[in-house]
């Protein structure tokens, strides 16, 4: 499934194409009771002017919902953007990210792990929200 929008994001209100990767279902363990988490995980592109030329740049977003009784009960979520220069290399990593069941909360570290990006990083972060409402089209 693919999922394709073009959106504005953040407080620039920077243009962003937001596409669909894969969707995962992972059992967890949580305060001695079993959960189910579904993890989204999406391809950020993005146009950024460089010296008056206009480029793509790439990044990656995760989101995790926690659900019980077929019900989302909390939702958090990471974007990372302007990590790639090509979609290529976008999706090998999306795919690795997917492949570990990597969740918002670790996708950082996991990306300067793997990639090397520095402590200047463009990114979006909500981390355990009961508002899904306002967050769940985003």
């Amino acid at each position: 499934m693919l999922l394709n929008f073009t959106k504005k994001e953040g407080k620039r209100g920077m243009a962003v194409h937001k596409e669909l990767f894969r969707s995962t279902k992972v059992a967890g363990v949580e305060e001695n009771s079993a959960k189910l988490y579904e993890l989204d995980y999406y391809l950020l592109e993005k146009e950024v002017n460089v010296d008056g030329f206009a480029i793509n740049t790439f990044g990656v977003g995760v989101t995790k919902r926690t659900v019980e009784d077929g019900k989302t009960v909390d939702l958090e979520y990471r974007r990372v953007y302007d990590v790639f220069c090509s979609k290529r290399e976008t999706l090998v990593m999306l795919d690795k990210l997917a492949r570990g069941a990597v969740t918002p909360v670790s996708l950082l570290e996991v990306l300067q792990d793997v990639v090397g990006i520095g402590d200047l990083v463009n990114e979006e972060v909500c981390i355990g929200t009961t508002e899904i409402s306002d967050i769940a089209a985003g």
